[in-house]
């Protein structure tokens, strides 16, 4: 299971240089990950600023030459026996993984311990993750200040943590085992954020692992790994999947555009479309999902087609969804057109969503303080690639 690495590296002084600056607990923990069967060339981790750990090379790398290799025996798997003896066996893939590493930690296992003594602790997620605040999330402190585009895979979330905490609760209960509620979530979000999908040769179903020193890798958007650092796509995700399961936001710039990134529009087209045009969309494939994406400052294909159900004849809307082209002249511009209203009316929220967190920002702390700064690069990020399209 190797990272994806870049085409050709080689050690820069300032990576050198940060290399040796990294704690020794993550030397050991590289020794540890060899003892155990992992195979590992060429690259080490070093702390990177503004990133955390990450991975980084110490030599030319090429194409298609294998630097970190996993073995099942060094991975953390769910106990499939304790898994039975819960009753959690028939529990999603990430309350399997969440009981079995709480499991470990109550028994004090070793490797459990090693694997843990490089992951973010407690405090580096609450700084980070909404999810943090538990499945319930009633904090004021973030009411008007989460972008829909983020709400709507926030809630998918939260529904599915609040239905592993229960399952995972209700198991260790009737086992008169541990299970408080910081460290549930705690390795809840282990399990979100640094797990990989594993699936052995001859079995019909994969599981969530851990593999460590490989979960050191940290993200960069689809084709864009380059210099000393060693990446792992983790998906072709926007922001705001990424700060709602992840707890980061990637920088954009015009020189250095995010490609994965979109600025949803749903809330503010979807009520612009009469219902029988949004019973034609459904038919179709087309109902939602419509999005401005800021790297080509274009909207996305399904937004085209939604908007010229409103433009076009029922004969020239069906030729341009097989077709991808207008039957007559363009109609981007007409578009467009149709657009500037619905995209004024999100840039205006977005100007008062800011101007929101930057005001609860002053009188806020610690990890509630570090959330509402990244809601606010977010919010200021769609307001950018709005301003972009509208061109003002």
């Amino acid at each position: 299971m190797p990272a994806r690495a870049s085409k050709r590296l080689k050690t820069s002084p300032s990576i050198a240089s940060t290399t040796m600056d990294t704690p020794s607990k993550h030397a050991t923990h590289t020794s540890w990950a060899e003892s155990r069967g992992n195979q590992i060339s060429g690259v080490v981790p070093a702390s990177l600023p503004g990133r955390g750990i990450g991975l980084v090379a110490t030599r030319r790398i090429k194409s298609g030459q294998r630097i970190i290799f996993v073995p099942a025996k060094a991975m953390l798997q769910p106990d499939i026996a304790l898994l039975k003896k819960l009753n959690l066996h028939n529990a999603s893939p990430q309350a399997q993984l969440t009981a079995s590493l709480m499991a470990r930690e109550g028994e004090k296992d070793e490797v459990y311990e090693m694997a843990r003594s490089v992951w973010p602790t407690w405090q580096d997620f609450e700084a980070c993750m909404l999810c943090s605040d538990g499945p319930d999330l009633n904090s004021n402190a973030y009411d008007g200040v989460i972008p829909p585009s983020v709400k709507s895979p926030l809630d998918r979330l939260l529904k599915d943590l609040r239905r592993d905490v229960d399952d995972i609760s209700t198991a260790f209960s009737a086992a008169d085992l541990k299970a408080d509620k910081q460290t549930l979530l705690y390795h809840w979000t282990i399990a979100n954020t640094r797990s990989f999908h594993w699936k052995p040769a001859g079995k019909k179903q994969g599981s969530m692992v851990v593999c460590p020193f490989l979960d050191y890798t940290n993200h960069c958007p689809s084709g864009q790994g380059e210099g000393e650092e060693i990446y792992a796509t983790y998906g072709a995700h926007p922001n705001d999947k990424l700060l709602v399961h992840y707890g980061f936001v990637l920088p954009s710039s015009s020189d250095r555009p995010n490609n994965d990134d979109e600025v949803r529009l749903d809330h503010v087209v979807l009520p612009r479309l009469s219902q029988a045009q949004q019973d034609a969309l459904r038919d179709v494939g087309y109902l939602g999902g419509y999005g401005l994406i800021p790297a080509t400052n274009e909207v996305c294909y399904k937004t085209q087609v939604a908007v010229r159900s409103v433009l076009l004849t029922s004969n020239e809307w069906e030729y341009y969804i097989g077709s991808g082209e207008d039957l007559a002249d363009s109609k981007d511009e007409e578009v467009k057109r149709w657009l500037i209203p619905a995209l004024e009316e999100y840039l205006e929220e977005a100007e008062h969503a800011v101007a929101k967190c930057q005001d609860r920002k002053q009188n806020a702390e610690g990890a509630t303080k570090a959330k509402l700064g990244l809601l606010e690069m977010r919010w200021v990020q769609i307001q950018d690639a709005l301003k972009g399209y509208l061109g003002s």
